[in-house]
């Protein structure tokens, strides 16, 4: 039954590439006999080899084709088309999960799985199919055979949607409008490129600026002050957090009402205080997965640190995006982490607590400006606006902000972890007073509040236009 509404939930968007990811899924499928049925021989690492190229060509070709054509037709000065290839849905997570599955096999990790149902239910499951977390065969590996479900954790999983779902509808929906006014989304935001729905995309923020009586006004990138430059970034910042961890509260939610549990994907990032603490909260399912099977098997820290952790940040850069705008960011990233172990190694210097934590959000606020513009010109120009005071033009930006103020600071509060710290504090002092109270107590509070998100989500959702999620594009 899973199997089944998966496959309809994946044809409804993409009605042909479903076989594409049905001929990935066998190919890993009928490998991992070959693979398992040839240990201790030497075509059992050509069977791994043949098993892995499958998958990963398809990813180059339908995710970084036009790159290299458009690369190397700028390098050689040739008039060639770029081909125009649409690209499917979730490749990029769907073609991670599976390589998981037939590396472990190859190690001996995991165990071979036999029913092709079963195997594909894990490739296909449509919480998680989109967008994430990175799911790991060996993570559900017995959940596929046997899962628990009882209401307590049916209702929980329900709890977990509705605040995936506010996050999405409530925050970054708001958030992307304000971005796109102070940011230029129009101007050639990486928001919308490459989005086959980008008009309908667009169309979300034009009904924000509606909302916030700025209707035509596009602040960036010209008319970008340091001031709208600064707030626009945090802003997305503000946008792919809560969109991205949103859709995977879903995805977690959604597959604990099936009885399966997925692995966290953010731990509350922006309270980090430095770059690797950042990158150990944020996609967390994409993190250990270049951990385990690129950064380790390169060398890890034993030898070669430095140019494993180059070739990890490269990828992980063009992971998010067929565009050197990404590669640079992935860079910039690993730059920073370099420096960082460099710093820990040979400085002993005891910086207070908010200074660090002000370096990384400034660091990874930054790093939104080469993230957000696929035209590193625009980069270039949003850097100047940011470091280079520019007054604003006229007080439509400070007007913005004011007008503003309670939602931004609503983001800060809720990007933090102090609402589920105050939370538990209630609840532990419930305990400690009557046990059977703090329990009515949490019960209360967590129907309470998750009614009340769904309500006031699925209303906006219903009054507001098509807004996909920022990570479906990747």
């Amino acid at each position: 039954m899973l199997l089944a509404a998966s496959l309809v939930f994946y044809g409804l968007g993409e009605p042909v590439y479903i076989f594409l990811m049905l001929v990935a899924a066998g190919s890993a499928f009928g490998f991992a006999f070959l693979i398992d049925g040839s240990r201790g021989k030497r075509r059992q690492r050509v069977f791994l080899f043949f098993s892995v190229a499958v998958n990963v060509s398809f990813l180059l070709f339908f995710k970084y084709a036009p790159l290299f054509v458009d690369t190397v037709s700028a390098l050689f000065r040739l008039d060639i088309r770029t081909p125009h290839i649409i690209l499917p849905i979730g490749i990029s997570f769907y073609t991670f999960q599976i390589l998981t599955y037939t590396v472990d096999v190859f190690f001996g990790k995991t165990k071979l799985q036999r029913s092709p149902v079963k195997f594909l239910l894990y490739v296909t499951m449509f919480p998680q199919l989109i967008a994430g977390p990175i799911v790991r065969y060996n993570d559900v590996a017995v959940q596929l055979d046997k899962r628990h479900i009882d209401p307590g954790r049916f209702a929980s999983g329900v709890i977990r949607f509705t605040c995936g779902l506010a996050k999405k509808v409530l925050l970054a929906d708001y958030a992307a409008g304000i971005a796109d006014v102070l940011l230029g989304a129009s101007s050639g935001g990486a928001a919308y490129a490459g989005v086959e729905n980008a008009a309908a995309v667009a169309g979300v923020a034009g009904g924000i600026r509606e909302g916030l009586g700025m209707t035509g006004v596009t602040l960036g990138v010209g008319g970008m002050s340091t001031l709208g430059a600064w707030v626009g970034l945090i802003m997305f910042g503000f946008q792919i957090y809560f969109d991205f961890s949103g859709y995977s509260d879903m995805a977690i939610g959604l597959g604990r009402m099936f009885g399966f549990e997925f692995m966290e994907n953010f731990k509350h990032p922006f309270s980090s205080k430095s770059i690797t603490e950042f990158w150990r909260r944020w996609h967390m399912s994409l993190g250990t997965f270049f951990r385990d099977y690129v950064y380790i098997p390169l060398g890890g820290n034993r030898r070669y640190q430095l140019r494993n952790i180059a070739i990890v940040w490269v990828l992980t850069g063009l992971w998010h995006g067929a565009s050197w705008n990404f590669v640079l960011w992935g860079s910039y990233f690993g730059a920073i982490l370099i420096a960082e172990k460099y710093m820990i190694k040979y400085f002993r210097v005891k910086i207070p607590a908010p200074a660090r934590w002000l370096y990384c959000f400034l660091a990874v606020t930054i790093s939104w400006s080469i993230f957000y513009y696929t035209d590193l010109a625009l980069v270039g120009e949003t850097l100047r606006a940011m470091f280079i005071f520019r007054p604003e033009a006229d007080r439509q930006i400070i007007s913005l902000i004011l007008d503003n103020l309670l939602f931004i600071l609503v983001c800060f509060f809720a990007a933090m972890p102090w609402a589920k710290q105050i939370y538990n504090k209630i609840l532990y002092w419930s305990e400690k007073k009557n046990r059977y109270a703090a329990t009515v107590t949490d019960l209360v509070m967590s129907l309470a509040y998750s009614a009340a998100l769904l309500i006031v989500s699925s209303t906006v959702r219903i009054a507001s236009s098509y807004s996909p999620f920022i990570y479906f594009k990747f």
